[in-house]
């Protein structure tokens, strides 16, 4: 029973890990897409602002140091979001070691076990 219980949690961080892969793959791209379509491809001009030079130009380096903060903000959720992915996908990796060295534990418990078994039956026969 606890084997399978084990391998269930298993197969579920596994799945879990390959989902957010998926996802972070998916929303990355629409983020990209989505913000090449906003900063480069959206007119931003404000009609009202039509004759008016200096308040144009304004508005202007305003919506820049905006795009710029907007950006940042984008990049440092798509790396955390990346980190996220490699710490559960390195989770996943190291279940699978635990699952082997506590295999490797039980067997060389097994052994000693055997091993003592066989000095006290040497020290009965002396």
């Amino acid at each position: 029973m606890s084997v399978s219980c084990r391998w269930d949690k298993y197969s579920f961080i596994r799945s879990f890990a390959l989902f957010y892969w998926g996802d972070f793959v998916i929303s990355t791209m629409t983020t990209i897409y989505l913000a090449i379509q906003w900063f480069l491809y959206t007119d931003h001009s404000l009609p009202e602002l039509a004759g008016k030079v200096e308040e144009t130009q304004q508005h202007d380096d305003i919506f820049r140091a905006e795009s710029i903060v907007s950006i940042v903000f984008l990049a440092l959720i798509r790396v955390t979001h990346l980190y996220f992915a490699i710490v559960l996908t390195q989770y996943y990796h190291s279940m699978g070691k635990t699952q082997y060295s506590k295999v490797a534990a039980a067997i060389d418990e097994e052994l000693n076990v055997a091993y003592d078994e066989d000095e006290e039956y040497d020290d009965k026969r002396q």
